[in-house]
């Protein structure tokens, strides 16, 4: 059997399933790799459009160091999926970049479609939550203190608080 799929829905589904490892606390190389995935078909579909990523862009790097910086944030999704080089090389990977990738790759599916989907939206609240000192707007921030003072500070339970209101509510956390 056969399934007929567009780059746009591969790009959605991969990067939900990483939100759902994500917050399930599952092995982060298959979550780096799956966002590092969606986050590519999402650059490239967005770069027709005129539509660029926060992490992968290279608009406030240095002329001629382009190449350098991009090697640096694709070094795990590269290591990850090539074989054929340095089979030996052992990586230093800090997990803690992917969270970074999904949220931007959110971002570009945002700025494709209009929509953040359920799980996109608790992904978003999770990284602001957790990155307010990096936020600039105000009124953001202050919606975002409410969600941190009625939510747990463990991903699982906070996914967990969230995720029961799916077919419930609409919650939005812009």
């Amino acid at each position: 059997m056969f399934i007929y799929i567009s780059k746009l829905d591969s790009a959605k589904r991969q990067l939900e399933m990483a939100i759902k490892l994500y917050f399930g606390n599952h092995d982060p190389v298959s979550i780096h790799t799956l966002t590092c995935a969606s986050y590519n078909i999402l650059k490239g579909i967005g770069k027709k459009q005129n539509i660029k990523p926060i992490i992968k862009s290279t608009d406030y790097i240095k002329p001629g160091m382009e190449k350098r910086y991009l090697d640096i944030v694709s070094e795990a999704e590269n290591f990850f999926k090539h074989g054929c080089k340095d089979s030996n090389k052992l990586l230093k990977f800090n997990p803690e970049i992917t969270l970074t990738l999904i949220y931007d790759a959110c971002h570009m599916y945002y700025k494709l479609t209009s929509e953040y989907t359920f799980l996109m939206t608790i992904l978003k609240g999770w990284f602001s939550v957790n990155n307010l000192e990096v936020i600039k707007n105000g009124q953001y921030k202050k919606k975002i203190k409410l969600i941190k003072n009625i939510s747990p500070t463990n991903r699982t339970d906070f996914y967990n608080k969230f995720k029961d209101l799916e077919n419930h509510t609409t919650i939005k956390i812009i």
